[in-house]
C-alpha cells in the first residue's frame, strides 16, 4: 500500500505521490567544489531555519486538505464516496504532517552541514532576493532552447555566485537516505496503519 517517495523533497501524505525535484539549470553548471581538507564549521539551528524559510518550493504540509492525487486514486476505486474519503485523508494529514515537517528539517539540516555556513548564506540571499526570480526566467528560456549567449552567461554567473549546483548536489547526495529512514520510521508506519484501518472501517478499498 505504501509507495517510495520518488522525488527530492519529502512529501506530505502517508501514501505519498511523487514529489518534484528542484529544477536545476539545463546544461549550466559551476565547476565542482573542491573537497575541504577539514570538516566544515558547525551549522547553527537558526541558520537552518532561515534556509528552510527562504526555500520557495518546500512542501507546506497543509492539514486541512486531502492529498489531491491520493483522493482521486482512492475515489476511482470507490465511486461516489469522495466526501468520506476526503475526511479520512484529512485525518491522515494530521497524523503525517508533523512527521514530514521534522523530516524536512532534518534534510535541510544535513544539507546545510554539507555546504557550510558561507554557501548557506549565499543560498539564502539567492532565494530571498531578485536573483532567484531572474534565475527561474533564464532556466525556462534555456530549457526551451531560446536563451541568448548573454543570457546563458548570466545564468552561469548566477549559478556560480550563489552555489546553486552545490545545493542540488547536496540534495541528491543526502535525500535518498533521509527518505528511506523517514519511510521506515515508527511514526509513518503507525499513520499508514491508522489510514488503512480507517478505510477498511468505512468499507473503502485502498486502491
Amino acid at each position: 500500500m505504501r509507495k517510495a517517495i520518488a522525488g527530492i523533497l519529502l512529501a506530505g501524505a502517508s501514501i505519498p505521490a511523487a514529489a518534484q525535484a528542484p529544477d536545476a539549470p539545463a546544461r549550466v553548471r559551476e565547476a565542482p567544489a573542491q573537497r575541504p581538507n577539514s570538516a566544515p564549521a558547525p551549522i547553527s539551528e537558526a541558520l537552518v531555519e532561515r534556509l528552510i524559510a527562504a526555500y520557495p518550493d518546500r512542501p507546506r504540509h497543509a492539514v486541512r486538505t486531502a492529498d489531491p492525487a491520493l483522493l482521486e486514486r482512492i475515489e476511482a476505486a470507490n465511486p461516489g464516496r469522495r466526501d468520506s474519503i476526503r475526511e479520512i485523508l484529512i485525518e491522515d494529514r494530521r497524523c503525517t504532517a508533523p512527521i514530514y515537517r521534522a523530516g524536512n528539517a532534518a534534510l535541510f539540516r544535513e544539507i546545510a552541514q554539507v555546504l557550510g555556513p558561507d554557501k548557506v548564506e549565499r543560498l539564502i540571499r539567492f532565494y530571498e532576493g531578485p536573483a532567484y526570480r531572474r534565475y527561474r526566467q533564464l532556466v525556462a528560456r534555456n530549457g526551451r532552447g531560446i536563451a541568448t549567449a548573454p543570457e546563458r552567461s548570466e545564468l552561469a554567473r548566477i549559478v556560480g555566485d550563489y552555489q546553486v549546483s552545490a545545493f542540488y548536489e547536496a540534495f541528491e547526495a543526502v535525500a535518498p537516505r533521509v527518505r528511506r529512514e523517514l519511510e521506515a520510521s515508527e511514526g509513518l508506519v503507525r499513520c499508514a496503519s491508522a489510514l488503512r484501518a480507517s478505510l477498511e472501517g468505512a468499507g473503502l478499498r485502498a486502491d
